[in-house]
């Protein structure tokens, strides 16, 4: 398990009891409780400035809730942010209808309920990727949406942003089987409700994982 990601996720549990538990008084306001954690893959680190386009499914995937098919008002706000900050850094965006071939692919993720699930280091990839019509063949784990590895318990009002670099690594297990390595992931937690403040407060801090990851950043841009 990779020691940075495990430390990083151990404090985001952790300064969300102190932000809980260090007040006498309690938070002020709901937007006290938020917490904003991001992480990278040294080796990845530097190839931020090489990539010049990204593909993103546009869907959110809702971890624990199989029942959300359509982008709610909430999840389009975190998809919008989320490509905006992106083609912000410099990165071109890819629409899945294209042929062509992007060298990022940025996953969306909410948690719906308190879950303790399974984390992984690779994003499963889509069968076809980069051919004509992407599509959401092979999402991994039924309802689930991306494999994952790793124990860890995320709380309900989570939200996860995950970069993956699009290039397949056959596994030594299985040479028929393929992964993409995961660059760079930001999370952010309390949000429990579809409300307008809500949105508000995940563009927010959506942005925020962007400002504090600087070394994302495409050489076109410049």
């Amino acid at each position: 398990m990779n020691k940075l990601r495990s430390k990083a996720f151990g404090m985001l549990v952790f300064f969300s009891i102190m932000l809980i538990g260090c007040s006498k008084q309690g938070p002020e306001y709901v937007s006290d409780y938020d917490v904003v954690i991001t992480n990278y893959d040294p080796e990845k680190k530097e190839l931020f400035s090489e990539k010049k386009t990204f593909g993103m499914p546009w869907k959110v995937v809702h971890v624990g809730d199989t029942t959300i098919t359509e982008p709610t008002e909430f999840d389009i706000k975190v998809l919008e942010t989320t490509r905006a900050e992106m083609e912000a850094k410099g990165y071109t965006f890819i629409e899945e209808t294209s042929n062509d071939h992007p060298d990022m692919v940025v996953l969306c993720y909410s948690v719906t309920t308190t879950s303790v699930y399974t984390w992984w280091d690779w994003w499963g990839g889509y069968p076809g990727w980069g051919y004509p019509g992407w599509g959401y063949p092979g999402w991994g784990y039924p309802g689930w949406g991306y494999p994952v590895r790793g124990v860890y318990a995320y709380q309900k009002g989570t939200v996860l942003v995950e970069i993956a670099e699009n290039i397949p690594v056959h596994l030594p297990s299985d040479e028929k089987e393929v992964q993409y390595p995961i660059m760079w992931e930001g999370v952010t937690n309390g949000y429990t409700t579809n409300t307008a403040n809500e949105i508000m407060r995940v563009e927010k801090n959506i942005k925020q994982m962007f400002t504090q990851s600087p070394y994302i950043q495409s050489n076109d841009s410049n």
